[in-house]
């Protein structure tokens, strides 16, 4: 695709973000600024196919503007909702006990809506996400990957040319500009409600204790959490929020799903439970992996003196935030193997491998 990018070294913005200034795509964020960006939907005809109107207008940019700064003139709101999340989570199954609130059918419509909710907010992201990898970016990545993995340096041309071109596009994805990125238009508005859907998810925890079920440790952690790094980094603007947004979503489609035909004793046989845990470790490596990555660019830029859209602190906070996940999901799926169908699983796979199978136990 031909790129119509106006970038320079006295902009600072299209130094570290391509700036759609004369693509015909070009829309523009008239509340923020303007800001310029580019509609994916424009970009992409097909898109539209499955956009409303309204999505695809300039409409909902007035919504994601006056959101936005809600998060930043309130930025303890999120600590103020936990506080009273972690106080019902601590008197709420003393009230309940020995009571037992039949939530049917309000829990499967409950986990329907979220899994439909995930599976639109990722049809309606990933396009985005794949197109800033592939047709974004300046050459700064490369020398900033080559200066710490060397073997780079010795790709043959073929894969050079491929492998630079993707590493190009997430540079601008991990520093760039994220109101010009993700933070407008369709794209846009599903980033936001993607930050705000963290509150009503809370949710999940009142369903559990309303049955009576124990709220365990990895649960609440990471309702909290989660909660509170993507209203801060939904402030910063951070410019690896869209790989975060993404993954969740698509998780999240899938999990909800199982919930809700477990729920209704639906669930095919072959929609493993372990199915879910393994995809929710691997979002966990995926975000620590792109967090290493920003920490590499960060350095590569701070170093060179060049602008760059990473803030430390977010990025410490992502790190600490998805290794602690890996850690308690392992935890999760080591203890709970029998339950999950892991320890079943891996006795099939050793019998089918003469005996040479990974088990668990």
């Amino acid at each position: 695709m031909e790129q119509y990018y106006d970038v320079n070294e006295s902009n600072l913005d299209g130094y570290t973000t391509p700036t759609p200034s004369h693509h015909p795509c070009t829309r523009y964020n008239s509340v923020a600024g303007p800001e310029p960006y580019l509609e994916i939907t424009c970009l992409y005809p097909f898109l539209a196919r499955f956009t409303t109107s309204w999505e695809m207008s300039e409409a909902p940019n007035e919504l994601i503007t006056r959101m936005h700064e809600a998060a930043k003139e309130y930025p303890n709101a999120p600590g103020i909702a936990c506080a009273v999340y972690v106080g019902l989570c601590w008197y709420l199954p003393k009230f309940m006990k020995g009571r037992k609130f039949n939530c049917y059918p309000i829990l499967p419509l409950w986990n329907l809506l979220l899994s439909l909710f995930s599976f639109l907010g990722f049809i309606r992201t990933l396009p985005t996400l794949l197109h800033i990898i592939l047709t974004s970016g300046s050459d700064a990545a490369v020398p900033a990957l080559v200066e710490y993995v060397p073997a780079l340096a010795y790709m043959p041309a073929v894969a050079e040319t491929r492998v630079y071109g993707v590493l190009n596009g997430m540079e601008s994805l991990f520093i760039g500009k994220a109101s010009q990125n993700f933070g407008s238009g369709s794209t846009g508005l599903w980033v936001m409600l993607f930050i705000y859907s963290k509150f009503p998810e809370l949710l999940d925890t009142l369903f559990l204790i309303l049955r009576s079920r124990p709220v365990i440790f990895l649960h609440w952690y990471h309702h909290i959490t989660v909660l509170l790094f993507c209203l801060q980094s939904y402030r910063l603007e951070s410019p690896s929020g869209l790989i975060f947004c993404v993954m969740n979503y698509g998780v999240h489609a899938v999990m909800y799903c199982y919930f809700f035909l477990t729920t209704l004793s639906l669930r095919p046989p072959s929609f493993k439970p372990y199915y879910v845990t393994f995809l929710q470790l691997s979002q966990m490596f995926l975000g620590i992996a792109t967090c290493i990555y920003s920490a590499v660019l960060y350095q590569s830029y701070t170093l060179r003196s060049l602008p760059h859209h990473i803030h430390v602190n977010n990025l410490i906070a992502a790190f600490v935030m998805y290794a602690s996940y890996f850690v308690l999901f392992a935890k999760f799926a080591w203890d709970y193997k029998d339950r999950l169908g892991i320890r079943g699983w891996t006795r099939q796979r050793g019998a089918e491998g003469g005996g040479k199978g990974v088990k668990l136990e």
